[in-house]
């Protein structure tokens, strides 16, 4: 089975004190609007959550059952989400864990830096020698990026 690993980061200036920039990471609707292909979130009992992840890469599409759940916690400051699944369609598998980091700036701003670390088994990570997973992976960080800025910022306006 071939396995892609995958490293995203980037870093991004919202116009929202920490505080505020934080409840929103924090509410899972608000989160994965902003991550695209989400869809579903649904909390547990445990303080898990399941989600559907859908990933179309060249001709495949995948529709990832996702387990997720916050591996650390650093109130205002650092979350740390781990999620793993899989698409029984192309027997492929997804592990990540994502890591943001709020800073405070003047004012009223907020520094927002993200890591994904995420390793992909199956088709999907074959696919063009892996370089098509990196450019999507790359594609959907600035998404993520672009649209939880513009939905933070509406949100305090």
């Amino acid at each position: 089975m071939v396995t892609q690993p995958v490293v995203v980061e980037g870093t991004l200036t919202v116009n929202v004190p920490q505080d505020r920039a934080w409840s929103f990471l924090k509410h899972p609707a608000s989160l994965s609007a902003c991550i695209p292909g989400v869809s579903n979130i649904t909390a547990r009992q445990d303080g898990t959550f399941r989600a559907t992840v859908e990933v179309a890469i060249s001709v495949l599409k995948a529709q990832f059952d996702m387990q997720v759940r916050i591996a650390e916690e650093q109130p205002l400051s650092c979350l740390v989400a781990e999620m793993s699944g899989s698409d029984a369609k192309t027997g492929t598998l997804l592990k990540t864990r994502n890591r943001v980091d709020l800073t405070p700036k003047n004012s009223g701003q907020t520094r927002i830096a993200f890591r994904i670390d995420a390793v992909l088994s199956g088709k999907l990570a074959a696919l063009g020698g892996g370089m098509a997973v990196k450019l999507h992976s790359r594609r959907m960080a600035r998404a993520f990026a672009a649209t939880l800025k513009q939905n933070m910022e509406a949100r305090e306006g």
